[in-house]
């Protein structure tokens, strides 16, 4: 039974180690900018999730009444997301919201650039 105990700690030991030595760095970057709104436009649908998945549970219960109920709530509870394009010294960035905005306001973008363990730019998102 020693053996057993001894040889699970071990294995998890060295599991601990694999998953922590393995695995690469990065490090992030973020700067925030105010740019003005020159386009925002509907995108995707998202229903309520909640209401969603109870929707399921009913669906497989075969109770397609509630089901109807519960999909239907959750549809006219859901958001859209909206995609913004925005301009700041001629330079336009498009981030994805979940709030509308009217052309001309002024929104923050954020900036976050990606680097690997040795300092090179991996990749730059805008949120």
């Amino acid at each position: 039974m020693k053996r057993f105990a001894t040889l699970g700690i071990v294995s998890i030991f060295l599991f601990v180690i694999m998953l922590t030595g393995c695995g690469e760095k990065y490090s992030y970057e973020e700067t925030e900018f105010e740019a003005i709104v020159v386009q925002c436009e509907k995108a995707t649908f998202h229903p309520d999730a909640s209401y969603l998945s109870i929707a399921n549970m009913y669906l497989a219960q075969k109770n397609y009444g509630l089901w109807n109920m519960y999909t239907s709530l959750a549809n006219s509870n859901g958001t859209y997301d909206y995609i913004v394009t925005a301009n700041i010294d001629e330079n336009y960035y498009t981030v994805i919201r979940e709030n509308q905005y009217q052309i001309g306001q002024y929104i923050t973008i954020t900036e976050v650039n990606t680097y690997d363990m040795d300092s090179q730019l991996v990749k730059t998102e805008y949120k």
